[in-house]
C-alpha cells in the first residue's frame, strides 16, 4: 500500500503539485513506520482480540 501512495506522489511531483522534498519525508516516514502499521493491520485482522482498544497500542 505505501508503495501505491509513493506512486501517486511521484506522479504529483512530476505535475509540480508537490515538492520532492515532500514525497521523500513520506518515503522515509512508510519506510520507518511500516512495522508499526503491519503489525496493527495484523491485530485489526486477529479474531481472537476483542477488545478494540487492544488493536491500536
Amino acid at each position: 500500500m505505501g508503495c501505491q501512495w509513493i506512486k501517486f506522489y511521484s506522479f504529483l511531483v512530476e505535475k509540480d503539485v508537490v515538492a520532492a522534498e515532500q514525497v521523500e519525508r513520506m518515503r522515509e516516514r512508510v519506510k520507518k513506520e511500516m512495522p508499526q502499521w503491519q503489525e496493527r493491520a495484523r491485530r485489526h485482522n486477529d479474531p481472537t482480540i476483542t477488545d478494540p482498544s487492544n488493536i491500536w497500542i
